[in-house]
């Protein structure tokens, strides 16, 4: 059996992770394993961070390449 080759999709400021939602379930019938994280604070849905843009206010880079101690 074959590992998947692992294909992560980060999206840009002013889109929701669920943007990559074709692209992940094209790479995932090709057989990869596609992951699309959200920002740190990004709502569930496009809908919920209309609504509560603030949630991902103050959040950077940081917060996403940092590790836990």
């Amino acid at each position: 059996m074959t590992t998947p080759i692992p294909v992560i999709f980060i999206h840009g400021l002013w889109l929701h992770a669920a943007s990559w939602e074709p692209w992940v379930k094209l790479f995932g019938e090709a057989g990869h394993a596609p992951l699309a994280p959200g920002w740190p604070g990004d709502p569930d849905t496009v809908e919920e961070s209309q609504a509560n843009p603030e949630s991902i206010a103050d959040h950077g880079i940081e917060d996403l390449t940092s590790s836990p101690v």
